[in-house]
């Protein structure tokens, strides 16, 4: 296998060739790039056929604050991506075979002119009331972090969505799993949702990195999804696919009031 290595640093090349640490890797397969920036190597990695490994020690010395931080994400959706892999896998082929609905049906019965979505930012308390006197007018779609705190508040949502693949998430629905509330899985979701929940449970296809999972996505081409990276974006995707005109955000701002 042929290794390319970027290090920023010429001195830490010299320092490793000095002390022996490359003396492993025969000279035909390793390859040092110094001169060029990190995004210039990045851009050239053939992403499909090549690892990538990032040592974050290394990144957040680097001097240029931009690359940096652009590294910076790189290294962390690499490092969720890697580890939650294959949970994404087992949970997509049992939600597979629980031959949940596909989320299509909705949008054939469905009038959804105004919708909100409801995700579990702070200023979720401040709209609270709002969300009450909305309940009716408007399709209110949660995403599962706050489907608890929305039902506790009087606040029954139209839809609830979930993508999450680890099974600490299925406290979500823990004291509500007879609920009625229609509930939207994402393909990669923990399984657990949709083996406990009793309501009426739709699934999303998704784009997917597995081969064997890509290969039945593929024979229902025109019912998947791209695949987004929070829930949020599920939420909001459901809204817009389901035909809302108009799509209100609340608690959408993960972050701190004001």
């Amino acid at each position: 296998i042929p290794i390319e290595v970027y290090e920023e640093d010429p001195r830490v090349v010299e320092y490793a060739k000095e002390y022996g640490v490359l003396d492993w890797i025969p000279e035909d397969r390793l390859k040092i790039i110094t001169e060029d920036s990190v995004m210039a190597f990045l851009k050239s990695v053939e992403y499909d056929d090549t690892g990538l490994l990032i040592y974050m020690s290394s990144v957040k010395q680097m001097d240029d604050a931009f690359e940096r931080e652009i590294v910076m994400e790189v290294g962390i959706s690499l490092k969720t991506t890697n580890s939650l892999g294959r949970d994404m896998i087992i949970n997509s082929w049992r939600n597979i075979q629980k031959e949940l609905k596909k989320v299509s049906l909705l949008r054939e019965t469905l009038d959804m002119d105004e919708a909100i979505v409801v995700a579990a930012g702070p200023s979720l308390d401040d709209t609270m009331e709002s969300l009450r006197r909305w309940q009716g007018q408007k399709k209110i779609i949660c995403v599962g972090t706050v489907f608890k705190k929305l039902i506790s508040r009087g606040i029954r949502p139209d839809y609830v969505v979930v993508i999450d693949p680890q099974e600490r998430t299925l406290k979500q629905i823990d004291g509500l799993e007879s609920e009625t509330v229609p509930m939207i899985l994402g393909m990669t979701a923990h399984w657990g949702f949709a083996e406990k929940y009793q309501g009426e449970k739709y699934i999303v296809h998704m784009h997917t990195f597995d081969e064997k999972v890509r290969y039945h996505v593929a024979t229902i081409a025109n019912e998947v999804w791209p695949s987004g990276s929070t829930v949020t974006w599920m939420a909001l995707e459901v809204a817009l696919r389901l035909g809302a005109k108009k799509v209100y955000l609340a608690g959408v701002d993960l972050a701190y009031p004001g």
